[in-house]
């Protein structure tokens, strides 16, 4: 068995490194070479190997047993299993499984992509590099909304008879989920706000409970419209089903599936005194637990600094998220922001004076900068009109985490991840153990949300939104490059896999 191990990995190595290193060295010759020194091998460890390998006269070194092929794949990353399975067939069929659980993978962030363009932009922590995903065809000019264990949610918009398809861009798997029209809403949704922005203002927040679609017991749970009514559904369904269990002036903020199967929806309202009320509800043939966490964010008075052509308000702004540790523990996280809003009249060099404050400085688009709200220059500020347009820029100022005690329901306040960093999008959050990663540093999240007010911009804005926020020294670092959003345009965290 050792001998058939080596041999495999041998193989397996000299294709791997040799395409990295030399491009120029075509896979046929590859092929050759290998063949011919299997089948050298294959006479000095005949004896040894007969079960585990299956030898044909032309090409014995494809005839790797499934077993040590398995094995093998466990140990590669994503990257290196697809390269492996375009060396043959037999391989492929291995490599391509998805019960098959790989080396972990450094997570992905999708990045906001044009209308109607047939490709999606990604960046991948590993090698900070950006690349481009080319869309299946039958989703070309999809919009992406968000992502869910793995999968990318595509909303095919084309009014009535929108579509909303689940994506794997690693294996290029495509899942339809039931109609946007069995939404009872959607029909007059689209007759009196489609024209302002499509889905996107019908479209908020959707999870799946486990990344296996096939499985029987997966269950997809969704936000839409008014944020008052929670829809489910399986994979293969037909139509949505609604749930009511808000009372009148509450709504749904976001979703999570805990590991126990439990459907956690983060609500606002401003009566309740329990902060924890749960309910259970009747899906098909199953009983869904659903535990409904109101926020009891303390809202802070913000500081107001006024500028030539715009003012800023200190922590003016929160938004929540709610996550599950990799300790399986549900966390609430509150983002605070700077909100930016500009006065009617704002020319070119008052939009350069703009930008340079929400980057915190003056550098180029990559290095690595730091803004600490604590040592924030003493500005001199000038108040003056405040005629101010409705146009907003949020600039992330920091975070705080909370832990649900699961006993009494309160929030514990949380002063360390310990080993975990957390990624967080309004449309796609989760955890890691940081340890289990090269590229990350523990107790640190990482954040990409939108710097604009999506209700009110109306043209391409420039955003510097996505960094790091360090809890040891509560300080947030911006070292990715900025990106450009518009209005409807989405960015996402997610965990590739196959």
């Amino acid at each position: 068995m050792s001998e058939a191990l080596f041999l495999a990995y041998q193989n397996l190595g000299d294709y791997l490194s040799l395409s990295s290193w030399f491009p120029c060295f075509t896979l046929k010759k590859l092929l050759l070479q290998l063949r011919e020194s299997s089948d050298k091998k294959r006479k000095q460890y005949d004896n040894q190997t007969s079960s585990c390998f299956e030898y044909s006269s032309s090409s014995g070194w494809q005839r790797v047993h499934e077993d040590i092929m398995e094995m093998i794949v466990r140990r590669l990353s994503l990257r290196d299993r697809i390269r492996t399975g375009l060396a043959c067939k037999s391989w492929n069929s291995v490599c391509m499984r998805g019960h098959i659980r790989g080396a972990q993978e450094a997570p992905w962030l999708v990045l906001p992509q044009d209308p109607n363009c047939k490709y999606m932009s990604v960046t991948n922590l590993a090698d900070g590099k950006v690349h481009k995903l080319r869309l299946p065809k039958r989703i070309h000019g999809s919009r992406f909304y968000g992502s869910s264990r793995g999968w990318l949610i595509m909303i095919q918009e084309k009014r009535l008879n929108s579509k909303m398809f689940l994506f794997n861009p690693v294996s290029g798997a495509l899942c339809q989920l039931p109609p946007l029209a069995t939404i009872p809403s959607f029909k007059e949704f689209v007759e009196t706000e489609w024209d302002l922005c499509g889905t996107s203002f019908f479209f908020n927040h959707i999870v799946l409970s486990t990344s296996d679609i096939n499985n029987s017991e997966c269950m997809v749970a969704a936000i839409f419209d008014n944020l008052q009514v929670l829809v489910m559904c399986r994979p293969g369904d037909k139509t949505w089903s609604g749930f009511q269990v808000l009372d009148e002036n509450e709504h749904h903020c976001q979703l999570l599936f805990s590991s126990t199967g439990k459907l956690y929806s983060l609500a606002i309202s401003y009566i309740k005194s329990e902060l924890i009320q749960p309910r259970t509800i009747k899906f098909g043939d199953v009983e869904v637990e659903l535990i409904l966490v109101y926020d009891n964010a303390d809202w802070i008075v913000s500081d107001i600094e006024y500028h030539n052509d715009y003012k800023i308000s200190l922590n003016g702004e929160y938004e929540s998220f709610l996550f599950e540790s990799t300790n399986n523990e549900v966390l609430v996280i509150h983002q605070t922001k700077d909100v930016f809003e500009i006065r009617r009249s704002v020319d070119d060099e008052d939009d350069e004076e703009l930008e340079l404050e929400l980057e915190g400085g003056n550098h180029q688009d990559g290095d690595d900068e730091e803004h600490n709200m604590q040592e924030e220059s003493d500005d001199e500020l000038e108040e003056g009109d405040t005629d101010y347009d409705d146009y907003q820029y949020f600039r992330t100022a920091g975070f705080e985490v909370y832990k649900i005690d699961p006993e009494t329901g309160d929030f514990l306040k949380e002063q360390s991840l310990g080993d975990q960093t957390l990624f967080l999008s309004s449309h796609g959050s989760f955890s890691l153990r940081a340890s289990d990663f090269i590229e990350l540093d523990r107790n640190n999240i990482y954040f990409a949300t939108n710097g604009i007010d999506p209700f009110n911009v109306h043209k391409p804005f420039t955003t510097r939104e996505i960094g790091i926020f360090c809890l040891d020294n509560e300080r947030v670092e911006r070292s990715f490059p900025s990106v450009q959003e518009s209005m409807g345009s989405r960015m996402s965290w997610f965990t590739p896999s196959l």
